[in-house]
């Protein structure tokens, strides 16, 4: 309430998988070290009927992130000295493609070293107790990163984080003046890409007059926008990303957990002229005008998410990066073992669609009837590509 951030902790508890992890947290016979399996539970509708910040799964992640926390304050002089008053954040730079509308905005101390301390905790406490939200994902190339989903349970745990990359997009929104662009966004548009036949449109537009949101090009994203996905990634085992758009998002905040002197090269590159196009960019050589920095620590990137970005060459280990996704549906509820899409938002049940726009590997991505639906342009023929 001090922050004026009151997410809904109902919502975003309202899959049962974190009271069926309170009952496996609870066995006598499970070990989420060894993950040993669990003794038969009870229903686990008595957990559901306590508040929820009450429910063991979450208390416990409260108790291993306070002592996470305190070990990190106690071996990091940045975070005990008092008297030295926190910085505000600011934009230092506006990026912008050839007609001049900004395309991406870097923020100064974004983040507090409390919080990046918070996040990391998170990060750690959740592959302790939940390893399934961690992976490791490879796509074309051999690039990739590996991942720790937190989506969801920032929200929930490190509120004043989750408030942060509101606040940090919105300074983005108002100085890149994203609000004063009168463009339209129709999401009944994406129906086509989704393929959806006749019965699901009538179940999508029924969730949209219960859930109605912003129609605007470039929605406010302190009250327009809620939380899609938020991402703690590493670079350990890879040396690029794919070039990609973040399809169905309004802005991507990337907040730089590494100093650009603790790794080799590992720019972060966004091809300021890419909008909605979804060709082929593994390598970034067809990206006029790219934008190419390292952003410093604890800074933030605010993109708009239609546009195509990657990273060419990372040569040594110690990127580190907390990305999140804004869109215009509800939170996404905890807890995340993989990207969400708007059939999540619209249909409430696990609709698994690759929508991220990366060529994870070397076969075309069907839509179930042989159509490549994977959105790169792998050939000359654009009679099955969703992007002519």
């Amino acid at each position: 309430r001090l922050l004026g951030y009151e997410p809904d902790l109902e919502m975003l508890t309202k899959d049962r998988n974190i009271d069926e992890l309170s009952h496996h947290l609870l066995s006598s016979t499970f070990d989420f070290v060894d993950r040993k399996p669990p003794t038969p539970k009870e229903d686990d509708a008595s957990f559901h009927q306590l508040p929820v910040m009450e429910r063991p799964l979450l208390k416990a992640l409260t108790t291993c992130m306070d002592d996470a926390v305190l070990a990190r304050y106690n071996s990091n002089t940045s975070m005990n000295a008092t008297g030295t008053p926190l910085p505000s954040p600011r934009v230092s730079e506006l990026f912008r493609r050839r007609d001049g509308r900004a395309v991406m905005a870097v923020v100064e101390d974004a983040f507090s070293e409390e919080e990046a301390a918070a996040l990391l905790a998170l990060s750690d406490c959740q592959k302790r107790f939940i390893p399934e939200v961690s992976e490791h994902r490879s796509f074309a190339g051999g690039s990739g990163n590996d991942c720790t989903h937190v989506t969801g349970f920032l929200q929930l745990l490190v509120p004043g984080a989750a408030a942060q990359i509101h606040r940090t997009a919105h300074l983005a929104w108002e100085t890149a003046k994203w609000g004063h662009i009168d463009e339209s966004y129709d999401p009944t548009e994406l129906r086509n890409f989704f393929k959806m036949e006749k019965d699901d449109l009538e179940q999508r537009e029924l969730k949209l007059a219960q859930f109605p949101y912003s129609t605007r090009r470039y929605p406010d994203p302190m009250l327009e926008n809620r939380i899609r996905s938020s991402e703690h990634l590493e670079y350990e085992d890879f040396r690029s990303l794919s070039y990609h758009t973040d399809h169905g998002s309004d802005y991507t905040i990337l907040v730089a957990l590494s100093r650009p002197e603790d790794y080799v090269n590992g720019h972060f590159n966004l091809c300021p002229e890419s909008d909605g196009i979804l060709d082929k960019r593994i390598s970034g050589r067809d990206c006029p005008g790219k934008i190419s920095l390292k952003p410093e620590r604890l800074s933030a990137l605010v993109f708009l998410s239609s546009f195509s970005h990657g990273i060419d060459s990372i040569d040594s280990p110690g990127r580190a990066v907390f990305i999140n996704e804004l869109w215009r549906y509800e939170d996404v509820p905890a807890p995340v073992v993989e990207r969400v899409d708007e059939q999540h938002f619209f249909f409430n049940h696990n609709y698994k669609k690759d929508d991220d726009d990366y060529d994870d590997d070397d076969d075309d991505d069907t839509d179930g009837g042989g159509n490549d639906d994977d959105d790169f342009d792998d050939d000359d023929d654009d009679s099955n590509d969703d992007i002519d």
